[in-house]
């Protein structure tokens, strides 16, 4: 039905779905195909199957691009560039917040994906021992229930850049979440389930600004010790010239190199 715009394309880019166009592939052999692979950290391990169909899609694409390093570990497919993702430049200025009481932010799908179990027993331990806080739930899913007595639930929202700038820690687990409240010099805890999502953190060029645990205690010494305390590391000069590398702008940027080549 789309013959047409494949016809008249110059460049024919897919995220994760390459053998969506495995048929045209053939008809259209001298068209330059490229592909990025975003991978799936949900499942552990990795199927054979989505082993095997990146490493056809990487065979047969001109060239590639990974989000994240993990998944040349992971997957097995060496790509001719390896992105995070990027951030727009904070538009708004980060307000001075009180030391008490703590304000966290909760961002993201409230699944068993992103450890959200192990947010909600953070939340439950300081209850417990008598820390205040407020939260904000920035996402929906099935620990909704759960979160409700801890604070305040916001869904999805279309802007989270308010909710980022007035907390003092952020809880996430993505790539894109975990830079936008890096933009903001916001704290985070980051959780992971399994060792592919362990690599899937700890590789990544930001992780030495991040707390990244499995363990529920951990975290919730990080809170307590840290949480509201102003971050000197993400005001440094090496955090500050990462954040300057990563915005969209810089991102298409690479994506104009690949194609270029």
């Amino acid at each position: 039905a789309n013959m047409r715009l494949f016809l008249r394309a110059d460049v024919i880019h897919a995220h994760d779905v390459l053998f969506w166009y495995f048929p045209l592939r053939i008809l259209l052999f001298w068209k330059p195909v490229y592909t990025t692979f975003h991978g799936d950290e949900k499942r552990f391990p990795p199927t054979s199957k989505a082993i095997l169909m990146r490493k056809i899609s990487a065979t047969l694409a001109q060239g590639s691009i990974n989000v994240g390093s993990y998944l040349e570990k992971w997957y097995g497919v060496k790509a001719d560039i390896t992105i995070w993702g990027g951030v727009k430049k904070p538009d708004m200025l980060v307000q001075k917040l009180s030391h008490s009481p703590l304000h966290i932010l909760l961002l993201g799908r409230l699944e068993k994906d992103i450890s959200i179990q192990k947010y909600v027993e953070i939340l439950a331990t300081l209850k417990n021992r008598k820390c205040s806080f407020k939260l904000d739930v920035c996402g929906d899913g099935s620990a909704t229930e759960e979160l409700i007595q801890y604070g305040k639930m916001h869904g999805f929202v279309e802007n989270v850049d308010p909710f980022i700038a007035r907390s003092h820690i952020v809880f996430c687990s993505s790539y894109l979440a975990i830079l936008e409240a890096l933009s903001y010099s916001k704290r985070v805890v980051a959780f992971y389930e399994n060792e592919m999502k362990k690599d899937y953190l700890s590789l990544s060029p930001f992780a030495k600004w991040i707390c990244i645990t499995d363990s529920v205690e951990k975290a919730v010494s990080y809170c307590l010790e840290t949480g509201a305390k102003p971050y000197s590391a993400l005001e440094s000069l090496d955090i500050k010239r990462y954040r300057e590398r990563i915005s969209w702008n810089d991102l298409s940027k690479k994506y104009i190199h690949l194609w270029s080549k």
